[in-house]
């Protein structure tokens, strides 16, 4: 036979394929009505493995692996079927109401984490419409701030281009009942910023957060500099600010310099000049934009093999784009670990809300962090 030939054949099977499928389907959704009318859990695990096992008895060993390649992903559709029996709204699993368009009030109060001139205080000036800015020590005490109404929102970076996440704000995020209300990425210019009258051949140490230290770690080790991390760029700046010698620097942006009296001594030092840091807005209310554009989520997974395959089979079936995956472990537990994802797309669209009840049915435990738009 030729090429055509057997494409034809393969086409006739499929299309038998698909109406054994549906008549699987259907008896899915009877096994649902039973569950539900009886009040039995919808995960049978022990099911799924005895399905693969006799399946494999029945067919040989050679076919154990696409058995067990192919069976989960038709057994979890078939718990996500039956989930869906149970018509839950995505406005009483998210308490949200969608016919409430949110906008954002002029001047609110945000929390930052640092001192005047942090990259936080850039971000948030961008962010929003003439901000009232309140400074604090640590990325906890903003989420704090926030949750108890000292601050409307707060603004932290999450991540960076080159260096990576914060994990430290991903680790907040999923302990605090908070939400993103927007996002923004900040072109980071970093520069090398001394007393005035001091030379960069005099400098020795250089004092910065240690996200700006490792996105200028090629600068430093070409000059011999000594890398010293501090809690913030700005606080950094402040500290050389208040020293009598000429041997210490801060790396900050061109406007913290200005702020702390300091002499721009080389700018755009960063490594690599495709340089940007994502920042994120947090608020207490639980947002609806018509012009956000993306979604944050935070999952436990059960602890099986092809648990996140099965995630991803999910957020792949509904054609929707994910642009970021990151795994942080889960604390007090034993190598288990919460996988933040984000999404594109806006919780107002009708396929969006169908994949992530799917997502809440599929999860052990899942966080919908807000939907919002990135600038």
């Amino acid at each position: 036979m030729d090429l055509d030939m057997i494409r034809k054949q393969i086409d006739i099977v499929d299309e038998r394929l698909m109406n054994v499928y549906k008549e699987r389907k259907e008896l899915v959704k009877k096994v649902a009505e039973y569950k539900l009318a009886n009040d039995l859990p919808i995960l049978n695990e022990d099911r799924e493995r005895e399905v693969c096992e006799q399946l494999v008895q029945k067919f040989g060993e050679d076919m154990r692996r696409d058995i067990y390649s192919l069976y989960p992903v038709i057994m979890n559709i078939s718990k996500l079927i039956q989930s869906r029996i149970k018509k839950t709204s995505i406005e009483a699993l998210l308490q949200i109401d969608l016919n409430k368009t949110n906008g954002f009030s002029k001047s609110p109060k945000v929390a930052v984490q640092g001192v005047q001139g942090a990259y936080s205080m850039i971000a948030t000036q961008e962010m929003f419409d003439n901000p009232e800015i309140f400074y604090y020590k640590s990325f906890d005490d903003v989420f704090k701030a926030v949750v108890e109404g000292e601050a409307e929102y707060g603004v932290m970076p999450i991540e960076n281009s080159n260096a990576g996440s914060v994990n430290e704000v991903y680790d907040l995020l999923a302990k605090h009942k908070l939400y993103i209300a927007k996002a923004k990425l900040l072109k980071v210019r970093h520069c090398l910023m001394a007393k005035k009258g001091a030379k960069k051949e005099d400098i020795k140490k250089v004092y910065s957060h240690p996200q700006a230290l490792y996105q200028c770690r090629k600068y430093l080790s070409e000059h011999n500099f000594e890398g010293i991390s501090m809690t913030n760029t700005a606080l950094a700046a402040d500290y050389v600010s208040c020293q009598d010698s000429f041997d210490k620097a801060a790396i900050a942006s061109q406007k913290t310099a200005k702020l702390y009296d300091l002499e721009n001594l080389q700018e755009n030092i960063q490594d690599e000049q495709h340089n940007y840091t994502r920042f994120i807005a947090i608020t207490k209310e639980n947002l609806v934009r018509n012009s956000a554009n993306k979604i944050s989520m935070v999952v436990a997974l059960r602890h099986q093999q092809g648990a996140l395959f099965q995630l991803l089979n999910i957020i792949a079936s509904y054609g929707v784009n994910l642009t970021k995956l990151e795994s942080r472990p889960i604390p007090g537990s034993n190598f288990e670990f919460m996988f933040y994802f984000d999404i594109e797309g806006n919780i107002k669209e009708k396929r969006i809300q169908e994949l992530i009840i799917d997502i809440f049915a599929y999860s052990k435990r899942a966080l919908y962090l807000g939907g919002y738009q990135e600038e």
